[in-house]
C-alpha cells in the first residue's frame, strides 16, 4: 500500500472516533469513548456510564473500570441506557459492499452435501467455504473495492469527512475473530483489517442467491478481483499502532464459481435454509433478555456471587442462562425481499430480593433502681363474722408478685397473685413461721401479708461500665429463586431501499414468592395470545441490498426496557431505509422502534417499626435494705388503709407485724431500635416505547402503568447527542402518577467533552445535574431526608494503562440534594489479566457514606466468556449525630463482595459489543451503591 493510502486509511479512523448511547436492558451501557484504548483510533470519543436510580452512583461506579467518568445519566426510570450508537470500526464504505448481484462464493467444490448439524438443509450447488477463506476474501473484495473507489486520498484528508457509512450485512457474514486484545481497549481497526473488510462479504444464502443470478440470461457477473488478507498478528499490530505499515496487497485473482441451477421453488429464488452460526454477524442477533446481553451464539453464561461484612447478613446469588435451542433462517424471495428469522429458547435463572431490613439500635448506658416491699400485719379478729374471739385475723391482703412475669423488656411485673383476702384468719402454724427472724408468709401453704418485686422503678443516665452512648446497624437480606423460560423470534426483511426488523420476546415468569401469584400467572396467559411483531415490506425487481443500515439494530436495542423487570411479552417494530450513496455520517438515514413491553416489576413497599427496652450488662446490686417486725412490746408501727378504713397498732390488740423494705441499682443499656423493612413485590407492568436513532443522537420516548396497590402511571422522553468533536450531551424528564421513592418524577442534563492529549492519552471533563421533583421522603408518617437529586462536576485523565479520576458533588443547590463530596480514584491495568482500582473520599457530608474501597478483576484470558474472578471490599461509614454528651454516633462497616463469571462460548459478540460489555459496572456494585443512596432509618 503507498504511504499516501495508509495516510488515507488512518485519517479516516481519526475523523470517525463517534460514539452515542444506546440502551440495553438491565444496564447502562457506555458512550465512553474507550479512553483506555492506546491508539489513536479513540481520540475523539467519550464514556457516559450510569448506576442505580440517581447519579450518586457514580461515586463507587469509578472504582470498576479504567475509563473516564462522565456525569451519569439517569436510568433507573429513564431506560437502561446507552451503547454505541454508531462507531467507525462497524461503519462500513458502500463502495467496499459488493452488490448481492456480483458476490460469487469460493467453492471447493460443487456438492449438495448437507450442512452439518443444521437439520439436514442442503446448500445447492455448493460447501461452505473455510471461514479463513471468507475472511480472506472479504479483505480482497474491500480492498479492491476502497482502492477502485475514485476517492482522492489527498481530498478525503481536507474535507476531514468520514467516507464510511453504517450498513450491515445480515446475510451470513463471517465474524473476524479479534486481535490480540488490549486490556481495557478497544483499539479501531484500520479499513483493510478484517474487522472492516469482513462486511464486504454476504452470507451463504446472500450468495448463493447472487450465484443463482449471476449464472441467468438476466443476470450478467463480474468476476471479483481479490488478495489474501493480512493474519491477525499483523492486525493487531496495525490497530494499535498508527505507523505501522500494512503489508502490500497480493496481485488480484479471480474467484471462480461453479455452475448451479435456480431454485425450482415458485416462491424462492432462495428457499428458507438454516444459517451457519459462524457466517451470521453477532451484531445484528445481539439483543437485551431480562437484563442479559443474549446474541444467536450465547450457549450459557452464569455468574455466582457471594456477599457478607460487619453487621449484614452472608447472601448467595446466582444469574445465569442456557440456550435450549436457537437458529438463524434466512431466504430470499421471487420478489427480491432478503429475509433473515432468528429464533431461540432459553432458560434463565436468578436470586431476586424479596426483603431487605436495616435495624439501628442506639444504647445509652442507664442505672435502673428497684425496690422490693414485703409486709404483714396480723391481729385479734375485730370485724363481725371473722372468726372466733381469740382468733388471729391478718389486716392485709395476701398479694404476691410472680417472679416469672415480670417484662424481661422493661422489668415491671405484669401479673401480682392474691393469697388471702383482707380478714381471713391465720393458722396458729403461720403465725408462728411469722416470729420467726425474717420475713415470712405463712406455713403449710397459706400465704399472707405482701411480698412484692419492682425491679425498675426508674433510672438515671451513666452507670458503672460507661456514660457514652453507642449504635449498632444491623442488615438482612432475603433473596428468592425465580426462573423464566423465554421464546425469542426476530425477523429481518429487506429490499432494495429499506429493512424492517420485527422483534417478539415472550417469557413464562416463576418467582418463588406466593405474592400476586394469580394476578401475575393471568398476566402471562392472556399475553400468549398477543401476536408477533410482524413487519412486512414491498418486494421489487431490483436485487435485495443486504447492507442494512445499522442505525435499525442500535434503535431495536435502544428501547427502554424497566430495570430490574421480568418480561412477559414484547413486541416491536423498526424501519430504516438503506442508502446507496452518501460520503458522511450524517447522509446516514434515521431507524426508529416502537414496541410495546409486557412484564413484571419490582415494586417496593417500606415500613417503620419502633422498639425500646431495657438491655442488662450487669447482675442486680442491693444498696439499701430496712427492716422491722415486733409485736405489742416493741416500738413498731403499721397502719393498714383498706376500703377507705384504717386499722393501725394504735388500736389492734394482740398485733404482730413485719416491715422489710430492699432497694437495688443495676447497671443496663436503653436501646432504641429503629427498624426500616423494604418488601418488594412484582407487579403487572405495561410500557410503550419508542425512539428514533441516527448517527449522531437518539430520542425516546415512552410511557406506562405499573398495576401496584397504588397504580403509577408515567411519562417520559430523553435525548442524547454526540458530536465529531468530542463533545456529548444527553438530556431528560419523567413525571410520575403516585411517586414513591424509587419512582419520583426528575429533570436530568449531562455534558461531556473529552481531549485527545496523545496516542495513549487524553482527558474528560463533564458536568451534570439530576433534579428530583416529587420523591416520597415519608414512611408511616416519619419524614426521613432523600437524596434523589445532585449536582456534579468530574475530570479523569487516562495515560496508558493507568487512569486518574476526581468527581465532586454540590451540595444544597437542589432539594433533596447529595450532600458536599470529592471522590479521587485510580485504576492501574497488570498485564493482559488483572486489573486493580480504588478509590478515596476525602470529603463526604453525607449520613451514609464510604470513604474508601478497592476493586480487583483476573480474568482468565481476553475473550468475553473466559472465567472472571472479581473481588471488590468497601467501607461504609453512617453517621448518626450526637448522643447527650456530645459524643459522635458512627457505625463503621466494611462490606465484601465475591463474583465469579463463566460462559461459552468464549465470545458470543463481535468485538466492540464484547468490549462494552465488559467495562460495563457489575450489577453487585450497583447494588451496593444503591443501598447507599438510602437514607437509613433514624437512630432513636
Amino acid at each position: 500500500m503507498k504511504t499516501s493510502q495508509i495516510r488515507f486509511v488512518f485519517y479516516l479512523i481519526k475523523r470517525s472516533t463517534l460514539v452515542l448511547l444506546i440502551s440495553l436492558n438491565g444496564f447502562v451501557l457506555s458512550s465512553e469513548a474507550w479512553s483506555q484504548s492506546t491508539t489513536d483510533n479513540s481520540a475523539s470519543q467519550t464514556n457516559v456510564h450510569h448506576l442505580g436510580n440517581n447519579s450518586e452512583n457514580l461515586n463507587r461506579q469509578i472504582v470498576d473500570r479504567p475509563s473516564p467518568v462522565v456525569t451519569p445519566i439517569d436510568s433507573a426510570e429513564v431506560g437502561a441506557a446507552a451503547e454505541t450508537l454508531s462507531r467507525p470500526d462497524q461503519i462500513y464504505s458502500t463502495r467496499a459492499v459488493p452488490e448481492l448481484s456480483n458476490i460469487k462464493p469460493r467453492i471447493a467444490s460443487a456438492s449438495t452435501t448437507p450442512i452439518a448439524g443444521r437439520r439436514g438443509i442442503t446448500n445447492p450447488g455448493q460447501t461452505l467455504a473455510d471461514v479463513d477463506d471468507i475472511r480472506a476474501a472479504n479483505s480482497r473484495v474491500s480492498n479492491s473495492r476502497v482502492n477502485n473507489s475514485g476517492v482522492n486520498n489527498s481530498r478525503a484528508n481536507n474535507s476531514r469527512q468520514s467516507t464510511q457509512a453504517s450498513v450491515t450485512p445480515v446475510a451470513n457474514v463471517a465474524e473476524p475473530k479479534p486481535s490480540t486484545p488490549q486490556a481495557r481497549s478497544a483499539p479501531v481497526p484500520s479499513p483493510a483489517s478484517p474487522a472492516l473488510t469482513s462486511a464486504a462479504l454476504a452470507s451463504s444464502a446472500s450468495t448463493q442467491a447472487a450465484h443463482l443470478r449471476a449464472n441467468s440470461p438476466a443476470s450478467p457477473t463480474a468476476p471479483v478481483q481479490s488478495a489474501p488478507a493480512r493474519s491477525s498478528t499483523a492486525q493487531s499490530r496495525t490497530a494499535q499502532s498508527p505507523t505501522t505499515q500494512p503489508p502490500a496487497a497480493q496481485p488480484p485473482a479471480p474467484v471462480q464459481t461453479p455452475a448451479a441451477s435456480p431454485s425450482a421453488d415458485p416462491d424462492y429464488i432462495m428457499p428458507p435454509q438454516i444459517a451457519p452460526d459462524e457466517r451470521v454477524p453477532a451484531f445484528i442477533t445481539t439483543m437485551p433478555l431480562n437484563g442479559t446481553v443474549i446474541s444467536h451464539l450465547t450457549e450459557w453464561e452464569a455468574v455466582s456471587r457471594f456477599e457478607f461484612g460487619d453487621g449484614r447478613s452472608e447472601n448467595f446469588g446466582f444469574d445465569g442462562i442456557l440456550r435450549l435451542d436457537s437458529e438463524v433462517e434466512q431466504s430470499l424471495s421471487r420478489d427480491n425481499i432478503f429475509t433473515s428469522l432468528q429464533t431461540g429458547e432459553y432458560l434463565q435463572a436468578r436470586t431476586v430480593r424479596i426483603e431487605r431490613e436495616v435495624t439501628v439500635s442506639r444504647r445509652e448506658p442507664q442505672t435502673m433502681t428497684g425496690l422490693r416491699i414485703q409486709m404483714s400485719l396480723t391481729a385479734s379478729c375485730l370485724l363481725p363474722d371473722q372468726g372466733e374471739p381469740d382468733d388471729q385475723c391478718t389486716y392485709t391482703p395476701g398479694l404476691v408478685t410472680d417472679p416469672e412475669s415480670i417484662d424481661p423488656d422493661f422489668f415491671v411485673p405484669t401479673r401480682i397473685e392474691q393469697t388471702a383476702d383482707f380478714g381471713d384468719v391465720v393458722t396458729p402454724e403461720s403465725l408462728a413461721a411469722m416470729a420467726r427472724p425474717g420475713f415470712q408468709l405463712g406455713a403449710n401453704g397459706q400465704e399472707v401479708g405482701l411480698d412484692l418485686i419492682f425491679p425498675n422503678t426508674g433510672a438515671f443516665a451513666g452507670n458503672t461500665q460507661s456514660t457514652e452512648a453507642s449504635i449498632d446497624r444491623e442488615e438482612r437480606f432475603e433473596e428468592r429463586p425465580a426462573g423464566v423460560f423465554s421464546r425469542v423470534r426476530q425477523v429481518i426483511r429487506a429490499n432494495d431501499r429499506e429493512a424492517v426488523l420485527g422483534r417478539t420476546i415472550r417469557g413464562n415468569v416463576i418467582i418463588a414468592d406466593l405474592d400476586n401469584l394469580l394476578l401475575n400467572s393471568a398476566v402471562q396467559a392472556v399475553a400468549e395470545f398477543l401476536p408477533d411483531a410482524d413487519p412486512q415490506i414491498e418486494g421489487s425487481e431490483n436485487p435485495a441490498n443486504t447492507n442494512i443500515n445499522r442505525n435499525l439494530f442500535l434503535a431495536a436495542n435502544n428501547t427502554r426496557l424497566p430495570e430490574g423487570s421480568f418480561t412477559i411479552y414484547h413486541a416491536g417494530i423498526g424501519r430504516a431505509a438503506t442508502p446507496v450513496t452518501f460520503t458522511s455520517l450524517e447522509d446516514l438515514p434515521n431507524a426508529h422502534f416502537n414496541s410495546i413491553w409486557i412484564g413484571l416489576s419490582p415494586v417496593t413497599e417500606r415500613s417503620l417499626s419502633r422498639e425500646i427496652r431495657y438491655v442488662p450488662t450487669g447482675p442486680t446490686r442491693i444498696t439499701t435494705r430496712a427492716s422491722g417486725e415486733g409485736g405489742v412490746d416493741s416500738n413498731v408501727e403499721f397502719n393498714s388503709l383498706v376500703n377507705e378504713q384504717l386499722f393501725s397498732t394504735n388500736e389492734l390488740e394482740d398485733f404482730y407485724t413485719q416491715i422489710y423494705l430492699t432497694f437495688t441499682r443495676r447497671d443496663v443499656d436503653f436501646v432504641t431500635s429503629t427498624t426500616q423493612t423494604e418488601r418488594t413485590r412484582f407487579y403487572p407492568h405495561i410500557s410503550f416505547t419508542g425512539n428514533i436513532t441516527s448517527s449522531n443522537d437518539i430520542f425516546r420516548y415512552y410511557a406506562g402503568i405499573i398495576a401496584s396497590d397504588e397504580i403509577k402511571a408515567y411519562l417520559g422522553l430523553d435525548y442524547t447527542y454526540v458530536s465529531l468533536s468530542g463533545w456529548t450531551f444527553n438530556a431528560g424528564a419523567i413525571g410520575y402518577l403516585n411517586p414513591d421513592r424509587d419512582y419520583y418524577s426528575r429533570l436530568w442534563g449531562n455534558t461531556a467533552y473529552r481531549i485527545r492529549l496523545s496516542n495513549t492519552a487524553n482527558l474528560v471533563l463533564s458536568t451534570g445535574f439530576v433534579w428530583a421533583l416529587d420523591q416520597q421522603d415519608g414512611i408511616d408518617g416519619v419524614t426521613l431526608d432523600t437524596q434523589g437529586s445532585n449536582v456534579n462536576i468530574s475530570a479523569r485523565a487516562n495515560i496508558g494503562p493507568v487512569s486518574f479520576g476526581v468527581t465532586n458533588y454540590f451540595g444544597d443547590l437542589l432539594p433533596h440534594s447529595i450532600e458536599d463530596t470529592l471522590i479521587l480514584d485510580a485504576g492501574v491495568q497488570i498485564g493482559n489479566s488483572v486489573y486493580l482500582s480504588g478509590y478515596f473520599a476525602p470529603i463526604d457530608r453525607n449520613s451514609s457514606r464510604s470513604r474508601y474501597g478497592t476493586k480487583v478483576q483476573w480474568r482468565l484470558g481476553s475473550d468475553y466468556n473466559d472465567p472472571t474472578l472479581i473481588f471488590s471490599w468497601s467501607n461504609y461509614e453512617y453517621d448518626y449525630g450526637l448522643d447527650q454528651a456530645g459524643n459522635d454516633l458512627l457505625v463503621d462497616q466494611n462490606v465484601f463482595s465475591l463474583q465469579v463469571r463463566l460462559g461459552e462460548p468464549p465470545n458470543p459478540f463481535d468485538p466492540r459489543t464484547a468490549e462494552q460489555l465488559r467495562q460495563k459496572v457489575d450489577q453487585e456494585v450497583e447494588r451496593f451503591q444503591q443501598q447507599r443512596d438510602r437514607v437509613d432509618p433514624p437512630a432513636g
